[in-house]
């Protein structure tokens, strides 16, 4: 075993390293999703005012009536794979 793993050429440490860094990117992108999830529509501009994104990435329809109010909690949408069960803060 100690012959198969000095065969390799890299140090210990360094091989830790990237398998830890493995780790974080797949911790970054997994946190990424769930950002997405939380609020999928995407803004150029500072006031991200409904019907005005650059791209969204749902199917839901933001309501014209304007009795109704629209947040951007009622885009979110729920990834049982990528998300960390957390409760909601209400505001």
């Amino acid at each position: 075993m100690h012959i198969i793993l000095a065969s390799l050429g890299f140090p210990l440490w360094l091989r830790l390293s990237h398998y830890l860094n493995l780790l974080f990117i797949g911790l970054l992108i997994r946190s990424g999703i769930e950002i997405l999830g939380a609020h999928p529509r995407l803004y150029w501009n500072d006031g991200c005012t409904p019907r005005t994104e650059w791209i969204k990435l749902t199917k839901k329809k933001v309501p014209t009536d304007s009795k109704v109010i629209y947040t951007a909690r009622d885009d979110e949408k729920r990834m049982p794979l990528c998300s960390v069960e957390t409760q909601r803060r209400r505001i």
